[in-house]
């Protein structure tokens, strides 16, 4: 298909399958058409590894988070950055929008998984999971459980009462 200037480090396919995103060492988020085999744009570079992506369920905002730990949020339609906010150190590189694709969830720094509302950029729910390390996040299609995989060996559950 293409390539980026350097390493390709992360991968996302939009829900419809219609495109997916590639993410890399070069700063870059490219977008592709994989039918035919083509680069179809990019979004602004953020300078920095990017180490993870996810694209929301209704396919129009894209969240990265780069080698500096900052999580940015996209508007895919018109390529523009929407937030920017603190994530979490090097190691917990997961990020997961909420089934209704209004909030976006990532592990913190502090043995926490940090849940933000993306219309204003607002915390609205920490889980705290003491003791140990979020490393990966997995959201029930339903949104009413969280699971998480941890530095102890452990995949724990989270039931959510309400967002």
């Amino acid at each position: 298909l293409g390539k980026h200037r350097f390493e390709a480090t992360s991968l996302v396919w939009s829900p419809d399958g219609k495109f997916f995103a590639s993410g890399g060492s070069d700063g870059l988020v490219r977008i592709w058409d994989p039918e035919k085999g083509i680069e179809t744009g990019q979004m602004a570079g953020v300078g920095l590894k990017i180490v993870a992506l996810a694209i929301s369920p209704d396919g129009r905002t894209l969240a990265l988070r780069s080698r500096d730990s900052l999580i940015r949020t996209y508007d895919l339609k018109t390529r523009k950055e929407l937030l920017t906010m603190p994530g979490s150190s090097a190691g917990r590189l997961d990020l997961r929008f909420t089934p209704d694709s209004t909030k976006l969830v990532f592990p913190g720094d502090d043995s926490t998984i940090r849940i933000v509302e993306l219309r204003r950029g607002r915390e609205v729910m920490r889980l705290s999971n003491p003791g140990s390390i979020t490393q990966t996040l997995l959201l029930s299609p339903d949104g009413r459980y969280l699971f998480t995989g941890s530095d102890r060996n452990l995949v724990e559950t989270h039931p959510i009462i309400e967002w």
